[in-house]
């Protein structure tokens, strides 16, 4: 009796949360992120409370894909409230790189947040390739393809590879922080050595740890291949927010970095530089 009292409360709780907070939070409206972090919290907070939710289906505001979510996942949660994937100056950034048309390859798909905005970016006739083993992943970002009609993502259940490739030119490769990078990197060497895409990467807080030797060594393996690296940062700029280029650091957050190769940076030098490219690249 008093398990199924608690349930009760704790779902009565949840709704009352997502009535109160959520429009507040969807429209990012000055103090959104206080807020957030007292409703949703990160994903190791308050999981006890939201391992009941229900799903929930919602249009994203930014790509106007509708998204089947589980609010028990902290990720899908997140997305709910905001209407958007999380992170975004990485989202922030791909509107300025992405062009209708480009290929794009996303490893480490998960539930396919950034996949969804890629497909949106670069339109019909653009491709999105996306690589995830994991079969739950691929089955969440499948039915969202089918529910939308989106003709442009193909998802591959293996590791990538550059026999996958062998026939697309991507612009820009997305490592999942999940995913080891230099595995990843020695993977598709010859299409990162025949395209010089621009390269995305992640280490996560779980990788902290060890994440400034990786990083050291990361560096060095991408700079013998032309790469310069930049952590990817988020700068508010009047009522609204811009992404960032600043030196790669550490820091108690997930460390988003962006990789350009020097031909990349020979054509874009100057638009860079006012996103905080340094003047002697």
């Amino acid at each position: 009796m008093y398990a199924l009292l608690r349930v009760r409360v704790v779902e009565s709780m949840q709704m009352l949360i997502i009535s109160l907070a959520r429009p507040y939070i969807l429209r990012e409206l000055p103090g959104w992120g206080y807020v957030y972090r007292w409703a949703v919290g990160d994903e190791r907070q308050r999981q006890w409370f939201w391992e009941t939710a229900p799903q929930r289906t919602v249009r994203g505001k930014l790509h106007g894909f509708e998204m089947q979510l589980d609010l028990s996942h902290w990720s899908d949660r997140s997305t709910y409230f905001l209407g958007r994937w999380i992170d975004l100056h990485n989202q922030l950034f791909m509107l300025d790189l992405l062009e209708p048309g480009d290929t794009v390859v996303d490893v480490g798909a998960h539930r396919g947040s950034f996949a969804l905005v890629a497909s949106k970016l670069v339109g019909r006739k653009g491709k999105v390739v996306c690589f995830d083993a994991r079969a739950a992943n691929a089955a969440h970002l499948d039915r969202d393809i089918r529910t939308n009609g989106i003709a442009n993502i193909v998802v591959q259940r293996e590791a990538p590879a550059d026999d996958a490739l062998a026939e697309e030119h991507p612009a820009l490769i997305k490592i999942d922080g999940d995913d080891d990078n230099f595995r990843v990197i020695a993977e598709l060497s010859q299409t990162i050595e025949r395209d010089h895409p621009v390269l995305m990467t992640e280490v996560p807080p779980a990788r902290q740890a060890h994440r400034d030797q990786s990083m050291l060594q990361l560096m060095g393996v991408l700079a013998a291949r032309g790469y310069s690296g930049f952590t990817l940062t988020l700068r508010r700029h009047g009522l609204h927010h811009r992404w960032g280029l600043a030196p790669l650091h550490g820091g108690r957050r997930a460390l988003n970095a962006v990789w350009f190769h020097a031909d990349f940076l020979s054509r874009h030098a100057a638009s860079l530089q006012r996103y905080g490219l340094p003047a002697t690249h």
